[in-house]
């Protein structure tokens, strides 16, 4: 049985180094591979190459196999993300199905993983995978500039609220909107198999607290003593811009003090998940219903019209019947149906049944007419 995987790197910092190049090529002899990009997908065979080590030349990775396993990495500088920011929401320990976010340190680098395993299902083969690394890629500047609500998905994407081991753990911290997320964060959701339940309480629980602003980068530069902005300067020179860059950015993160998140219990939390999911299971429930309800309106009008023009219809299906072809007959067995539903609606059943017996004399010696009629549901046939 042949499986489908795609592999897809992605250097977001610039051009990766003639070492990186070099292994990156070495990795397979059919890969798509540049300074900027590493791609193959695989119907029979693997990937024989390190997903670590190339982390440590590209900055975003993309996996997925038709098995219901997907993986996205983005690799920070140090200087670029703080390990206290992101370690509340990463797993402890190795979680074989479901969601996580993990950590590793390599060269000087943060690496962050998403993903999402699931149990014993097999996904249409699709080789179209081109893009969603590109889309995902996005949340790495937004986690840049100090916006934590990839992070904190993960952790959402993990929760159960029927199986909660520590009710009175606090959640991590719930960062600002939550309730209006960009199309990086939507496929991140969606490829996570983030629950509406949870997201939308999520939502609600952030509703109130707006995006932080950073401070203009101007601002931070001015504020720069000489003898730092030197050492900068000389790290630029030296090829360190992408650090230097990573560096200032944080310096231009608002800082937020432990008053200002929101605390809440996990048990607290499960608990309006739960409620959120019975809104949300009621609110489906009355749709399906209106759109029932439409559904039957459309059909009675129908029926009525149906019936209104009975005569003619019957006259019509005479016409029709002088064609003696399978898919006459299909018409015919659809069209005597409806006038059976119609007459019933109108509370005149005894009338269809006589203008059925005239019709069956007429036509009774065409069995395969006959037959169509014997399966319709409401009508029998005798032979």
């Amino acid at each position: 049985m042949s499986c489908y995987q795609y592999y897809e790197f992605l250097a977001l910092d610039g051009p990766i180094s003639e070492e990186g190049l070099q292994y990156a090529k070495n990795c397979s002899s059919r890969a798509e591979v540049s300074r900027y990009r590493w791609v193959n997908s695989y119907h029979w065979g693997d990937f024989h190459g390190s997903e670590e080590t190339l982390l440590k030349y590209y900055d975003a990775f993309y996996y997925f196999a038709d098995w219901g396993s997907f993986r996205f990495s983005l690799a920070f500088p140090e200087a670029g993300l703080k390990k206290e920011r992101f370690e509340p929401y990463t797993c402890g320990e190795h979680i074989e199905f479901g969601a996580s976010l993990t950590y590793l340190a390599a060269s000087n680098r943060h690496v962050l993983t998403w993903q999402f395993q699931e149990e014993e299902v097999c996904h249409d083969c699709c080789d179209d995978m081109g893009g969603m690394l590109g889309r995902l890629s996005t949340i790495r500047e937004q986690i840049m500039q100090g916006d934590d609500r990839a992070l904190f998905m993960a952790w959402l994407a993990g929760f159960d609220p029927e199986w909660v081991e520590d009710e009175n753990a606090l959640i991590p911290p719930i960062p600002p909107g939550m309730n209006s997320l960009t199309d990086g964060l939507r496929l991140l959701a969606e490829q996570m198999q983030l629950e509406d339940d949870v997201l939308k309480t999520a939502a609600e629980l952030s509703s109130g607290q707006p995006l932080p602003e950073s401070l203009p980068v101007k601002e931070v530069v001015n504020a720069l003593a000489t003898e730092e902005m030197k050492r900068l300067l000389v790290d630029v020179m030296e090829g360190a811009g992408d650090r230097v860059k990573a560096e200032l950015i944080q310096r231009s993160l608002p800082v937020v003090s432990g008053g200002d998140t929101l605390q809440v219990t996990c048990g607290a939390f499960a608990a309006r998940v739960l409620e959120t999911r019975e809104e949300i299971r009621l609110a489906n429930q009355r749709k399906r219903e209106r759109k029932q309800q439409e559904a039957d309106r459309k059909q009675w009008v129908h029926l009525a019209h149906v019936y209104k023009t009975s005569e003619s219809i019957w006259e019509r299906l005479d016409q029709l019947l002088e064609k003696k072809t399978s898919s006459v007959y299909d018409v015919a067995a659809k069209q005597i149906k409806e006038l059976h539903d119609a007459y019933d609606q109108a509370g005149d059943a005894g009338e269809f049944v006589e203008r059925l017996s005239l019709f069956r004399g007429r036509y009774g010696r065409r069995p395969a007419l006959m037959r169509r009629l014997g399966e319709l549901d409401g009508l029998s046939y005798d032979g």
